[in-house]
């Protein structure tokens, strides 16, 4: 039996370990020994990498060790709750007109009001991003950032 053939796991939890990993994706523990070389890549082409992205997020990547800067390649946000907000608001407040109710148009206007302001790209969203020294897709990370 050859050596790829067996899997590897983490001496600190068991997690099966893939090959050519710098990182556990279980704990996170370093799995290159202090005296062994690190691979390394030069900034040059991590800028390059980089280049080809309009928004870059900051993550650690657990296959290759790369902490910094990555490019966003696709992101993801529930809008069909602040689109069902705003029709919402907009109904009550078409409710509060034709029943002739201030109740219906404070309600609706906030309601109308919230719906808006999510939708203006301050609520989470999901990204995933691709690391600039092995190439690999990470994600999905739930994220703050407005995009």
């Amino acid at each position: 039996m050859t050596e790829s053939a067996t899997p590897n796991f983490c001496s600190s939890c068991g997690t099966a370990i893939k090959a050519n990993s710098a990182f556990c994706e279980g704990c996170g523990i370093s799995l290159t020994s202090s005296n062994s070389p690190v691979k390394t890549f030069s900034d040059e082409s991590i800028r390059n990498s980089l280049k080809s992205y309009e928004r870059k997020y900051n993550v650690s990547c657990l296959e290759c060790g790369y902490s910094g800067f990555a490019g966003i390649t696709r992101w993801k946000k529930k809008k069909l709750r602040n689109i069902t907000l705003i029709v919402f608001g907009a109904f009550l407040i078409l409710c509060a007109y034709l029943f002739k109710s201030s109740v219906f148009a404070y309600v609706g206007g906030g309601v109308l009001a919230w719906g808006g302001f999510e939708l203006s790209s301050f609520g989470k969203i999901v990204i995933w991003v691709m690391c600039p020294n092995c190439s690999q897709e990470l994600g999905p990370i739930t994220s703050d950032i407005g995009i």
